[in-house]
């Protein structure tokens, strides 16, 4: 990493510069964007930016590597803020549809499977996967990771996946980690919540609403018990149906209510009104084949503060890249690409709490920033399951370079 790094030449410089806290209105489509815009970079971190003609008339701009965005547009790294745990495990065990008739195999879920998995396979062996894979999403743009891991029998397992998720903190990615439960007894939920805040391995704690189902009382026992332990909340809601967590987001202060592919109209006004961000995950639903997608439209025009994430999950949904997940947001749930890309940036960024450090092109925060092959931020959402990333820079070290093809 070079000191000093000048970007230049960017025809659409997207800064997300704005008001404190997540954008909500009309905020969501202000990108705070400079045309031929640069920015001056040092020691990884943003020291100036603004257009390219004063940026690079600045004194230090003298001695810093350039770096030339060929009038693309340049916008921050992505902040994917759900997702899960990448495992070594081959896909193809969960996956009978695309074995041949002469093929069998044992029936398994694909949860019992992934715990077995994370349980007998040693955690240098999970890391290494799961940092080859972090560095694929790096290709495609997210600089910034939300983890979660949790949901199993064993206590165990999920101990020793947050440990892996742990140890690839800023390698490369910035990651945040989520203990996804209540599942077992309020009790059990008490004494792992206590070692997960005293080992330092999870920094939200996550009810998992579709689990608890009707039991309102053990899934307010989580929430009260992680808040005293002084977790921040996330409720993961009415993904494959109607459970209420989006009411119980709204009244437990949780930063994120993730899903809501079902919850119903007067919830999402309840949530619009209140302090939690709505984590939409337009993924899974594309994956299972459904046709209820998060209100995105309705969210936004009820005054809440949105974010976008990949929502992946291995075996449930395999997509990773959040540029299909802005196309999704655009083609799918009635948002604009300014909406999406403010969604998939600053706002995933104050869903993870990261939002002083990352989401935003300004000075004092890390340099982690995208060149994208497009000349207008509207041509992203265009773009359904291709690589538009050129160059992706984490805390000013490129680690993504596009190559060309050679030329016959």
């Amino acid at each position: 990493m070079a000191d000093l790094i000048l970007v230049r030449g960017a025809r659409q410089l997207l800064t997300l510069q704005g008001a404190p806290g997540p954008r909500r209105g009309a905020a969501c489509r202000d990108l705070g964007l400079i045309r031929d815009g640069a920015l001056l970079i040092r020691d990884g971190i943003i020291h100036d930016v603004g257009p390219s003609r004063r940026v690079e008339n600045l004194a230090a701009a003298r001695y810093a590597v350039e770096i030339d965005a060929d009038r693309r547009v340049v916008l921050p790294g992505f902040v994917d803020s759900h997702s899960h745990l990448a495992l070594a495990r081959p896909l193809l065990e969960d996956s009978p549809n695309l074995q041949g008739p002469d093929e069998p195999r044992e029936p398994r879920t694909s949860s019992a499977g992934d715990e077995a998995h994370i349980r007998n396979v040693c955690g240098s062996r999970l890391q290494a996967a799961a940092k080859r894979f972090h560095r694929n999403l790096l290709r495609h743009g997210t600089t910034t990771l939300g983890i979660r891991a949790g949901g199993w029998s064993s206590d165990a397992v999920a101990v020793k996946a947050l440990r892996v998720a742990a140890a690839l903190h800023e390698h490369p990615l910035d990651l945040a980690a989520t203990y996804l439960g209540g599942h077992g007894s309020a009790a059990a939920s008490a004494v792992l919540l206590l070692r997960l805040r005293r080992l330092k391995l999870a920094q939200f704690a996550e009810l998992d609403c579709e689990e608890t189902g009707r039991d309102e009382a053990r899934a307010r026992e989580f929430l009260r018990t992680a808040r005293d332990l002084g977790f921040p909340l996330r409720v993961h809601c009415d993904q494959r149906r109607h459970a209420g967590g989006a009411r119980l987001a709204a009244e437990f202060q949780a930063i994120t209510a993730d899903h809501l592919d079902f919850t119903g109209r007067d919830e999402l006004r309840l949530l619009a009104h209140s302090n939690t961000i709505a984590a939409l995950t337009p993924g899974p639903a594309l994956c299972s084949g459904s046709d209820h997608y998060p209100a995105a439209r309705f969210l936004i025009d009820e005054g809440a503060a949105v974010c976008l994430a990949s929502g992946f999950e291995a075996r449930a949904c395999p997509l990773y890249s959040m540029q299909t997940a802005l196309a999704l947001a655009c083609l799918r749930m009635g948002m604009t690409a300014a909406e999406a890309i403010t969604a998939a940036t600053i706002n995933g960024a104050h869903s993870l709490l990261m939002a002083h450090r990352v989401g935003s092109l300004e000075p004092g925060k890390r340099a982690d920033l995208l060149i994208m092959n497009a000349s207008d931020y509207r041509e992203l959402p265009l773009n359904l399951g291709g690589n538009g990333v050129c160059l992706s820079m984490k805390r000013g070290a490129v680690l993504y370079r596009e190559t060309e093809c050679p030329e016959n």
